[in-house]
């Protein structure tokens, strides 16, 4: 059989076909690998919400993805949360049935209370809404879902500006969303906020609304660049625009284009805290102190009620400069404003103790726990003064509780071992420091601690292991360099007998 030839033209037609499919292959693959997992769901439902979703038509996609999240509660009964499935479900009544009940029995439970203003949102009533979302950030000022949905009230209601300041401020902390309803909800809005005519499209927004997906699909960074140019060239809040392409620089690792676009940001609006706090960051990065300080110190002045900025300069006051008694007179002062704030609360306890004044750390630690009394970090900070006391029954205690409430705390981990050592208990001191280097890679100091313990326990194998690392980070450590040659020699000694 003779077979025919294939033209030369018709050679390269395969060849650009195979190079084609071969481009689109390698971009879906990279595209897939950029995206979470929450995309990709097991239905018919869920694969065309993945479509609509790579369409970039995002309000079309969360419907679809509800809908397989609905057959989902049907099939299986529940997802886990009894309120968030009767949402799912549109079954408004049985919502707000169990989250009246849920608030009998905790009034301070805040997941009836977004469920309350979940209902209200959907029904349309978006005051009752606020109020629902506002008592949750009333109990937890940081609350993301809380913060998050209360932005898509207000960008519904044509507050665009608010819109974005409740979004930024979500975003202050580095939590994700953990409602799936949020996500939903989010998606939709943001579909329909970019479905919006070209004159009245709020560009701003959207740059921060697709900001919050690059979280789950980092592909959106080019949504967020594309919108936030659109609205700079508008005149549509180009402050806050220049803010969250710099935030996307960063995330994307771009830090001069980031530095850039925050000192930009600064110069169409000084008065703008939270870019003033972003370039602090790169700064840092930088090590840059001190532009690093003329913008915590900027952001700071420029919000005093705001505790989030004094307390960043605090710490780098504190951690950076040394500069314990201005970083004090700094928190004291945040704590006029704010008695009860636990993180100024903390970092007082913490900077009486570093200047000494331990009695003084001590009634301010207890403050905080009264107010937080299962705080496990408290318990851990409070630990150190309690120890330069010598009330060291009190300090074990503390750091007990600590890992009790927390026990990947390395630090109380840590100190307990420190604590077992100085009282001559040998084995319950290894157990410590292994179980806090378990969690956290040692310091070379901190490790020898445990090396020194090993060789007093005969272990001199693991002694000798021990110190070779030691010296292998810190060539010049004097523990290791004692006590090694002593270890080697009982080894020697053991290995002969």
């Amino acid at each position: 059989m003779k077979i025919p030839r294939v033209s030369l033209s018709r050679r390269w037609v395969v060849f650009f076909v195979i190079c084609a499919c071969l481009l689109v292959w390698v971009f879906g693959r990279q595209r897939v690998m950029q995206m979470n997992g929450r995309f990709f769901q097991p239905s018919d439902r869920g694969i065309l919400g993945l479509a609509f979703y790579m369409l970039g038509d995002y309000s079309r996609a969360a419907r679809a993805y509800r809908s397989h999240y609905v057959g989902a509660v049907l099939e299986k009964g529940s997802l886990g949360d009894p309120q968030q499935d009767a949402l799912l479900l549109g079954d408004h009544a049985t919502a707000l049935a169990l989250s009246q009940d849920a608030l009998k029995r905790n009034p301070n439970d805040v997941g009836p209370l977004l469920t309350l203003g979940e209902i209200a949102y959907e029904t349309g009533a978006l005051d009752q809404a606020l109020r629902s979302f506002g008592d949750v950030l009333d109990r937890q000022p940081d609350q993301i879902d809380a913060l998050l949905l209360s932005s898509l009230v207000s960008a519904r209601s044509g507050d665009y500006g608010n819109a974005i300041d409740l979004f930024n401020r979500a975003f202050r902390n580095s939590w994700m969303a953990s409602r799936l309803t949020t996500y939903l909800k989010f998606m939709e809005a943001t579909g329909d906020l970019a479905k919006m005519r070209e004159p009245k499209k709020p560009f701003c927004v959207l740059a921060h609304y697709y900001r919050f997906f690059r979280i789950y699909d980092r592909s959106n960074a080019n949504l967020v660049i594309a919108y936030a140019k659109k609205a700079i060239a508008a005149g549509d809040r180009p402050a806050d625009a220049y803010l969250t392409m710099g935030i996307t620089y960063e995330r994307e690792g771009k830090r001069g284009e980031a530095l850039s676009a925050f000192l930009k940001a600064i110069e169409l609006d000084p008065g703008h805290a939270f870019a003033h706090r972003w370039a602090a960051l790169i700064y840092s990065a930088r090590g840059d102190l001190g532009n690093e300080y003329r913008m915590r110190k900027a952001a700071a002045d420029l919000a005093p009620d705001d505790p989030l900025y004094a307390l960043e300069l605090g710490e780098f006051l504190q951690v950076q400069m040394r500069d314990y008694r201005q970083a004090l007179a700094l928190m004291l002062k945040t704590l006029e404003n704010a008695p009860n704030n636990i993180e100024a609360l903390a970092r007082v306890g913490s900077l009486y103790a570093s200047i000494g004044e331990y009695e003084r750390s001590l009634e301010v630690y207890q403050k905080a726990l009264s107010l937080a009394p299962k705080h496990p970090f408290l318990y851990d900070r409070i630990g150190y003064p309690l120890m330069e006391l010598d009330r060291i029954e009190e300090a074990t205690t503390a750091y007990r509780t600590a890992v009790a409430l927390k026990p990947d705390l390395s630090h109380a981990h840590l100190m307990l071992g420190i604590l077992h050592q100085n009282q001559r208990k040998i084995p319950d001191a290894i157990k410590e420091y292994e179980t806090a280097f378990q969690i956290q890679r040692p310091e070379a100091r901190d490790l020898a601690r445990l090396c020194t313990l090993y060789h007093l326990s005969a272990e001199y194998q693991r002694a000798a292991k021990c110190f070779r690392q030691v010296l292998s980070e810190d060539p010049r450590n004097r523990v290791a360099h004692s006590l090694l040659p002593y270890v080697l020699r009982n080894l020697q000694q053991k290995e002969t007998q």
